[in-house]
């Protein structure tokens, strides 16, 4: 699963590398926009994780046993949720296009 994540990480980060900026052009979004939409929900992830708590305990053990519990391979979650927001969010995505528009 963890070799699963990781490639599938991979593919995300190495297409926002290259291919990103392109996008940008395209809808004609600036890299300064980027960067401080990139740096406002890094931010605002982590606080929504400070202040979150245990508030809905019962939905999120609810949650978990309806993700785990079915017939399905549990490999099929590689891609989502473990990998897109997970290991390669909004943060790290704005991460990889910024560098990939500087690049040479």
């Amino acid at each position: 699963m963890a070799a699963r994540v990781g490639f599938y990480s991979l593919l995300i980060m190495f297409g926002a590398l290259w291919g990103g900026t392109y996008v940008l052009h395209f809808f004609g979004v600036s890299i300064v926009a980027l960067r401080i939409a990139g740096g406002l929900v890094v931010p605002s992830s982590g606080w929504q994780l400070l202040i979150s708590g245990d508030r809905h305990a019962d939905q999120k053990s609810h949650e978990s046993v309806a993700l785990w519990g079915g017939d399905g391979d549990p490999l099929q979650l590689a891609f989502f949720p473990l990998t897109l927001p997970f290991a390669t969010g909004p943060g790290t995505i704005a991460v990889a296009i910024t560098i990939g528009a500087e690049r040479p």
